[in-house]
């Protein structure tokens, strides 16, 4: 219960003020306990980081959903996954976009994920794999920066959705412009260049 609210705590400062040196002192009052405590639960910022990474990924809506037909192809599982943006809840929403900033952090701060296979980003990593097993998907780059860039794309896209006015987020949640997003990622993901949003 206390490391429930601990995370729920540290997801909102981060969405409120990014990840940041101190972040340990403010989090501690947010989740009305002292330091001490909460490095009882936590030793620093970056396993407070990683705890709420596991919960998204446990619970994430889209992993769910590209998980639902395993018989379908990597390609039609990310796009369907991709194109039910348009039900997204707003709670789904600030979970990419926490995805969005520990994907930058984590390649901005390229020391604390040297060897730490918990700090990955596992949005779309079975299909992903399956993709690569079966030659669809490029071999070149790490399973990591493959699913940290996929996050990275669609979290940032949720973020632009969310400063529009509501028939600008009707247009960037269409159809059209969604495919348009799936191709991106696809395009990504297979190594070819990638048409513009």
């Amino acid at each position: 219960m206390r490391k429930e609210k601990i995370l729920t705590e540290a997801k909102k400062l981060v969405l409120e003020q990014g990840i940041f040196d101190g972040a340990m002192s403010e989090l501690a009052v947010r989740a009305g306990i002292s330091r001490q405590r909460l490095y009882n639960y936590y030793k620093n910022i970056d396993e407070v980081l990683s705890g709420i990474m596991e919960e998204l990924v446990e619970k994430s809506y889209l992993a769910r959903i590209a998980d639902a037909a395993e018989v379908d192809t990597p390609e039609n599982l990310i796009r369907y996954a991709i194109l039910a943006f348009k039900n997204l809840s707003p709670e789904v929403h600030e979970d990419l976009l926490f995805m969005n900033l520990y994907s930058v952090y984590l390649a901005t701060n390229q020391k604390e994920r040297q060897g730490r296979g918990e700090g990955r980003i596992l949005l779309f990593e079975k299909q992903i794999a399956r993709g690569q097993q079966e030659g669809v998907f490029r071999r070149d780059k790490e399973m990591e920066e493959l699913t940290a860039t996929v996050s990275f794309l669609l979290a940032a896209y949720t973020f632009h959705c969310e400063t529009l006015s509501k028939e600008g987020q009707g247009k960037m949640l269409s159809e059209e412009m969604l495919h348009r997003l799936a191709d991106m990622v696809l395009g990504y993901l297979k190594g070819s260049p990638t048409p513009a949003v």
